[in-house]
């Protein structure tokens, strides 16, 4: 059953993507993202008010700690698309994503089958492979074109890396790449995220962990959006979009907690770091958004992936 939860959480995160992704076309990343989160914390605040559920503290301290690391991860995965080529700090945002919770799991006792190994380590490949979109330029740059990106650069770490690792060497083109460690953070977060709902769902609460995530998020995106000095403006049209993506966001935060609450966290996580797939999907259909045959590939090698899991 934890991989059919771990399935619709993927669906349901992806689609949050797709309507975030619409919204975030006429209105700005920051402000879409916190009025998304901010309907998935009124969502869950009035499930709550109805079911009752009584809270505890370590679940609510939990959950706080994983809507926080949540809502960082998101700033950092989109200042990374900025600032580097889109479709490779996606698919190192991803491959992270999903590398982690499975090493964290492993480390933390869990003993998957061997067959399921196998699966998992397809399903981490296929995200490579899904989520890679080409970029048209022919060579990609090492170094920032501008002094504004090279600012920004700057800020990110890499001249403070270039520091401490040898001058020549894979490292060292890893962290001058602009985006790079952005996303390599951006995808250690996300992947943290399994590993703190487990924490929390273990305690046997399920709405609140994700009602004090969708609050800590809320929190740290408004501090953020302050900061921006950017004001709360937003196109009415893009309502819609903003809060489905609030609504499927949290209901696949639901879907994760529900999941990793009979599964382990080491295969489920990896099944839901599958989320840019139905994104894929849903621009394919709406968008008319082509899929290369690596893409298609990867869909396979997933779908192999999780048959071995479910073995």
């Amino acid at each position: 059953m934890e991989v059919w939860w771990a399935l619709l959480a993927a669906a349901l995160f992806g689609a949050a993507d797709f309507s975030a992704g619409i919204a975030s076309r006429r209105s700005p990343a920051l402000t879409v993202t916190f009025l998304s989160q901010s309907t998935g914390m009124v969502l869950f605040g009035l499930s709550l008010v109805v079911l009752l559920e009584q809270p505890t503290g370590p679940a609510l301290r939990w959950g706080a700690i994983a809507g926080a690391i949540a809502a960082v991860s998101v700033f950092l995965y989109y200042r990374a698309l900025a600032l580097g080529r889109m479709g490779i700090v996606a698919t190192i945002t991803a491959i992270w994503s999903a590398v982690v919770p499975f090493g964290l799991g492993l480390a933390l006792g869990e003993r998957p089958s061997i067959l399921a190994i196998c699966g998992v380590v397809g399903v981490i490949f296929a995200v490579g492979m899904i989520s890679y979109i080409p970029t048209p330029t022919a060579r990609p740059r090492t170094l920032p074109a501008s002094p504004a990106r090279q600012k920004a650069f700057n800020m990110e770490g890499g001249v403070r890396f270039n520091r401490i690792l040898p001058r020549h060497g894979f490292l060292l083109r890893f962290s001058q790449t602009p985006g790079m460690f952005g996303a390599t953070l951006a995808g250690i977060g996300f992947g943290l995220l399994g590993v703190l709902l487990n924490q929390a769902g273990a305690l046997g609460n399920v709405l609140w962990p994700v009602f004090s995530a969708a609050v800590a998020s809320v929190l740290v995106t408004g501090i953020m959006l302050a900061g921006s000095r950017s004001p709360l403006l937003f196109d009415r049209g893009n309502l819609p979009h903003i809060i489905s993506a609030g609504v499927m966001q949290s209901l696949g935060v639901l879907c994760f907690l529900l999941a990793i609450q009979t599964g382990l966290v080491s295969i489920v996580a990896v099944i839901v770091a599958l989320s840019p797939a139905p994104t894929l999907l849903l621009a394919r259909m709406f968008l008319a958004e082509t899929l290369s045959r690596n893409q298609l590939l990867g869909f396979v090698v997933a779908m192999l992936g999780i048959a071995l899991v479910t073995v």
